[in-house]
């Protein structure tokens, strides 16, 4: 059985959703940091839709595994912004060198990477912003 668009469905124990990086240039307090991150209600929310942002490419949420560039960065970000305290992590060199190589093509995703050349533009264009992962509903 295919779609109209003539692909294969995805199997029942699938859900794959579009990744984006959103480029955040307001402060935000620890304490939002941290009610984001464990996606409760937070000012964040508010800031992501006014935000620019980057798709990055898919991922499979239910995956034990990453599966492509997206869900690395959307990994390395949530480290970055749990760990040792709650923040929005900041883009600075170092970050921006990190994501890059998260973004990687590697032999074994199953999901292809966005652009590496869209990718350095948008984090060019936004150093010394906050930056966090969103899915296409806008969740983290």
């Amino acid at each position: 059985m295919t779609t109209a668009g003539g692909r294969n469905p995805l199997p029942a124990d699938e859900f794959v959703v579009e990744v984006f990086l959103v480029a955040v240039r307001d402060p935000v307090s620890d304490q939002e940091a941290r009610r984001w991150w464990n996606s409760k209600e937070s000012v964040v929310d508010d800031l992501v839709d006014q935000c620019p942002r980057l798709p990055l490419g898919r991922t499979d949420v239910y995956s034990d595994h990453p599966d492509g560039p997206a869900e690395r960065v959307d990994s390395l970000l949530f480290l970055r912004g749990t760990t040792p305290v709650y923040n929005l992590p900041l883009l600075d060199r170092v970050l921006h060198e990190e994501i890059l190589a998260a973004s990687e093509p590697r032999e074994n995703d199953r999901f292809p990477a966005t652009s590496v050349a869209e990718l350095r533009r948008f984090l060019d264009e936004h150093r010394d912003s906050y930056v966090i992962t969103v899915s296409a509903d806008g969740t983290g």
